[in-house]
Order: structure tokens, then sequence, then C-alpha cells
């Protein structure tokens, strides 16, 4: 069966790397990432998200994030 890639393409394995937030937040705002819409509404608290935000900002390790 022939994949739907182009014919000789090559399909790059991913690999887990990591980036400062900083430089996420940059992708994000020019364009080079897209964030999807959420199927669920926002459940957070503003206190849970400045908990988390303060675990980032103390290089806490807060998990992954699937790109």
């Amino acid at each position: 069966m022939e994949s739907s890639h182009a014919v000789g393409a090559r399909v790059r394995a991913p690999e887990p790397t990591i980036a400062p937030i900083a430089s996420l937040a940059q992708r994000v705002l020019t364009g080079d990432v897209v964030l999807p819409k959420f199927q669920r509404g926002f459940v957070w608290t503003p206190e849970q998200v400045l908990y988390l935000l303060d675990s980032v900002r103390r290089n806490y390790p807060v998990g992954s994030l699937l790109m």
C-alpha cells in the first residue's frame, strides 16, 4: 500500500527537545506554531494558572508539550 506522502519524501521521526517558553511563545506570535481551538471550555481557575506559571518560572518540571 502506497503512502499519501510524495514519492521519495522522507518523514522525520519525532525527537524530544527542550525549548524555553519564550521561544515557544514567539513561534506562536509569528505563526510558526498555530494553536488549535479546544473542544471543551477552559476549566482551570485563575489560581491554578498562576501556580503553573510560577512552576515554569522556577524551572520545575511541568510535563511535556506535544507538537
